[in-house]
């Protein structure tokens, strides 16, 4: 069974594509850093999918943490990066999503984890 990295994977989007890759025969594997998400979200697709999948509480856009997943996870994973980036401006959604991005890229490369990524993070501007 393949190993899916599901980032955001307690969020809204994220929860349903781990179910969906849990139906389909895949192994997910969830981070998120709960900032737009609830731990209760874990609870609940345990009732749905059978059992609780891996979770690491983690931001991608920290350098270490992401190098120290990598470094958990030595088999590697396909990644999905889902999630909710609310943000007052375009500028620092843009910049947290090409950080988190190179910190992926950089450390699950490095250590010869070369499999597909695909984004699918959405951005809205909250008001103040």
């Amino acid at each position: 069974m393949a190993k899916i990295l599901v980032t955001g994977g307690l969020g809204f989007i994220g929860s349903h594509t781990v179910v969906e890759l849990v139906n389909a025969g895949y192994e997910p594997v969830i981070v998120d850093d709960l900032s737009n998400s609830d731990p209760k979200i874990m609870d609940q697709l345990a009732k749905i999918i059978g059992y609780k999948p891996p979770f690491y509480k983690l931001d991608l856009c920290d350098e270490q943490g992401t190098r120290e997943l990598a470094e958990k996870e030595p088999d590697g994973f396909e990644i999905i990066m889902t999630g909710f980036y609310k943000s007052r401006s375009k500028t620092v959604f843009k910049a947290a999503l090409i950080e988190s991005f190179k910190n992926v890229t950089r450390y699950f490369f490095y250590f010869d984890q070369r499999h597909v990524i695909y984004t699918g993070i959405t951005c809205t501007n909250k008001q103040s």
